[in-house]
């Protein structure tokens, strides 16, 4: 079937009523014919369609958990930043942080980053109290495979 051919049979299908909105529970696959090989979104299979599993023709996502964890003495004022990257082929979804909300360690950086080739989180801490303290912090994101764009 060629690229001029196409929208015509799609919008043919739509009419004749084998092209179904996509709110159904499975993937199923035509087998044989002219449609071999269309995927369509059904409640289920009919009879010469194959059921596909979602995660096997890359339709599920993986989300991996890392965390970094990191303990500092800090000086009144001194700063303290925690990046967490993801891996080589992923890219970040989200991160956070978790430290002890009664110490003087306060938040001044919660925030995604891409430097063109790497992403992750990153997290920058400050002790807003009048003393050295020892401070215990973990940073955790959540990575899926992929690659990112900057802008």
């Amino acid at each position: 079937m060629n690229r001029r051919t196409l929208p015509f049979v799609m919008a043919l299908l739509s009419l004749v009523g084998i092209l179904e909105p996509a709110h159904g529970a499975v993937l199923c696959s035509i087998q044989g014919g002219l449609l071999d090989g269309l995927v369509f979104e059904r409640e289920q299979c009919r009879a010469r369609e194959q059921q596909l599993d979602p995660a096997a023709v890359g339709f599920g996502v993986q989300v991996i958990f890392r965390d970094v964890q990191r303990d500092a003495v800090l000086g009144p004022g001194e700063r303290l930043s925690v990046p967490a990257a993801c891996g080589a082929g992923e890219v970040v979804i989200s991160g956070g942080y978790n430290f002890d909300p009664t110490s003087a360690l306060k938040v001044t950086t919660n925030v995604a980053f891409f430097d063109g080739v790497h992403s992750g989180w990153l997290v920058d801490f400050v002790n807003s109290g009048d003393a050295p303290a020892l401070f215990f912090v973990r940073v955790g994101l959540q990575c899926t495979k992929g690659t990112g764009v900057g802008q």
